[in-house]
């Protein structure tokens, strides 16, 4: 009876988190721009979990997500220091996720999920964020910033999750193996 009731906490807890693998209400057919992942359909996803949330391969996919425009991982990074570039735009994952998987260098550093005119931007909650950590998303503002460390060059995957009306959900930093 203990076995059941945890496998039933962790679906109750995995769905509040994570969401349905229904599609979201009010979603277009509206194309976002493609990168160099192979799409599929939405459909194709039952569970948007933390396996999900830290894989650096999912496919990106031709609909459009609850959040309109575009979002970059924007902040002090050599390559762009709180600049919107291409190599940092989120990639629309289906459900609600949004993927950004980029060559990142070891360091310390400050950020936020943002579009290109600052609205809307996101920050993790405490404003910390581990590499292979998760946390809640919430909304973001001046000198609201996330800080993270990269003790390891590498290519790492950033994930934010956004419920159908797109307020922010989750967020994830992992390294890709």
């Amino acid at each position: 009876m203990t076995l059941l009731k945890s496998v039933l906490s962790v679906a109750v807890v995995s769905t509040l988190m994570f969401g349905c693998a229904s599609d979201p209400a009010g979603s277009s057919e509206k194309e976002q721009p493609k990168t160099n992942t192979s799409e599929v359909k939405a459909a194709a996803f039952v569970d948007p979990g933390a396996a999900f949330m830290s894989a650096c391969d999912n496919p990106t996919i031709s609909e459009q997500g609850p959040v309109q425009k575009p979002l970059f991982v924007v902040g002090t990074f050599t390559d762009s220091n709180w600049n919107h570039v291409n190599n940092r735009k989120f990639a629309y994952k289906g459900n609600g996720v949004y993927q950004a998987v980029v060559s990142e260098k070891a360091g310390k550093f400050s950020m936020q999920y943002a579009a290109r005119d600052w609205k809307p931007q996101f920050t993790a909650d405490g404003k910390t964020l581990a590499v292979g950590e998760s946390k809640v998303l919430k909304w973001g503002g001046y000198a609201k910033d996330t800080k993270t460390t990269i003790a390891e060059a590498g290519q790492y995957v950033w994930t934010i999750k956004f419920d159908e009306k797109a307020n922010p959900q989750a967020i994830t930093l992992a390294k890709c193996s």
